[in-house]
């Protein structure tokens, strides 16, 4: 989706360039290329990189990362140290005074991120969510941390980052539990009466949001974002008899953003709004986000695709409103990034796999899968139509599993952080999960078998005929 907005690049990259000072040296061996990139939502600071290079990064942030096909390697990179990172094949090879932390980080994203994502679907309450994500923050990931073999070569200002990081990890993990809280699925943002707003504190969301370190940080974007709009829900007291306007709320979100929010944060609010809501939003908030775009001094090319991405996604929306029947109605994207319902395959028999890149008993579910296909005759293929939905949030990993898993097929993405997504609204709670779906789009079994289980393919067959 927005990951479209990652090929421009910041003048401070022109310029870098052509210094004889550097902190950052490439070398890409082997490789054809890398993509360079802040980890960040809405990043202007990236390039692809197509020879050996040596560059200056002078920026806030500090965590970035490249990525060669779809491996991605995060890097922490401080303007007063010098990092030489290698590219060979599928593996990094990282020095400099900052490389055994650089190692450590990219541990802990590859063992505990999943780990994080995996608890938005055990069906908390918040306060026992908040309990788990504490508990497996200030645990079992301190004591990886704690004990890690290059713990004691680490530099204060590493120490100090990763304990800031994990802060964030937290925040943004309540924020992002609260606000796809729901009591009903057709909702778009959970009623004020149904949060539990005390998991959050507006004098600490004060001083976050002028911790510019991390502003460049995807979490640290998300969380902002979240908390901001969950405080205006609060305040708002949105929905009661009086106040269940939508368009009103919008509004009321968008005045608090612009008197709130730091001006280098709110172009990544814009993106995130316009990721998670411009299905929502009729032609006044659409008129509404564009002039408050063309207040502020963004990057002309950046503002006109976002203005082109509000209003491309909403007409798609009000078309799918218009076609599809609302029993099928949620958020999902195809391989393409183009917004996308399971209204095209009506008239078909649908088996709906529900899965993660980070679920292991999602992927050995997929050998069965692919032996259950083989079981029907071409004829019989075309009445029932196997469907697949990730709810990963990283579209990256998603698209890196369909690769390493040679998965084809009917892939599609509803990522479990989107208020609309699969997840919401089917009520998953743990996956893999499957789900049939008739031709007429009545859900007939939303536990269905799994693809191991021998007894399905007669159940299908009967379904069929």
């Amino acid at each position: 989706m927005f990951d479209r907005f990652l090929f421009f690049i910041l003048v401070f990259f022109n310029y870098a360039f052509s210094q004889a000072n550097f902190n950052v040296s490439i070398k890409l061996n082997q490789c054809d290329s890398l993509y360079f990139s802040e980890a960040s939502n809405l990043s202007s600071n990236s390039v692809t990189i197509y020879s050996d290079t040596t560059f200056f990064i002078e920026s806030s942030s500090k965590l970035f990362y490249v990525q060669h096909n779809n491996d991605k390697y995060y890097l922490f990179i401080d303007k007063d140290s010098t990092i030489e990172l290698n590219c060979n094949n599928h593996e990094f090879l990282i020095n400099g005074p900052n490389s055994n932390f650089i190692i450590f980080l990219n541990e802990y994203y590859s063992l505990y991120k999943p780990k994080v994502d995996a608890l938005f679907l055990k069906g908390y309450v918040s306060d026992q969510f908040e309990i788990e994500l504490y508990n497996l923050l200030s645990n079992e990931v301190a004591y990886f941390y704690n004990n890690h073999k290059f713990f004691e070569t680490f530099q204060d200002h590493c120490h100090d980052y990763f304990k800031d990081l994990l802060k964030y990890e937290y925040f943004n993990g309540i924020s992002s539990y609260l606000i796809n809280q729901k009591k009903d699925t057709s909702q778009i943002f959970p009623f004020y009466n149904e949060l539990n707003i005390d998991l959050l504190d507006r004098l600490v969301l004060q001083e976050h949001l002028v911790d510019t370190n991390y502003y460049g940080l995807d979490i640290f974007q998300n969380y902002i974002s979240n908390a901001l709009i969950l405080f205006s829900i609060d305040d708002f007291k949105y929905m009661t008899e009086k106040n269940n306007n939508f368009y009103n709320f919008n509004t009321y979100i968008f005045d608090v953003i612009e008197d709130k929010m730091p001006s280098d944060l709110l172009l990544n609010f814009l993106n995130y709004y316009a990721f998670n809501y411009a299905q929502f939003l009729d032609d006044r908030i659409v008129f509404y986000i564009k002039s408050l775009l063309k207040k502020h001094s963004f990057d002309e090319l950046i503002v006109s695709r976002m203005l082109d991405y509000y209003s491309n996604n909403q007409k798609k929306t009000n078309l799918l409103q218009e076609e599809v029947s609302s029993v099928l109605d949620f958020y999902m994207e195809n391989e393409q990034g183009d917004i996308v319902s399971l209204d095209s395959f009506q008239g078909k028999l649908l088996y709906i796999d529900i899965w993660a890149s980070w679920c292991g008993p999602c992927r050995k579910q997929f050998p069965y899968a692919q032996e259950l296909k083989k079981k029907f005759s071409k004829r019989q293929l075309k009445k029932i139509k196997f469907i697949y939905i990730s709810i990963d949030n990283d579209h990256e990993k998603w698209k890196e599993s369909l690769d390493k898993l040679d998965l084809n097929g009917h892939q599609f993405i509803s990522p479990a952080n989107n208020n609309n997504g699969a997840g919401n609204y089917f009520q998953i709670s743990s996956i893999p999960r499957y789900i049939i779906i008739d031709e007429n789009g009545v859900i007939l079994n939303e536990n269905a078998k799994r693809p191991s289980d021998e007894t399905l393919f007669q159940d299908l067959l009967d379904l069929i005929k």
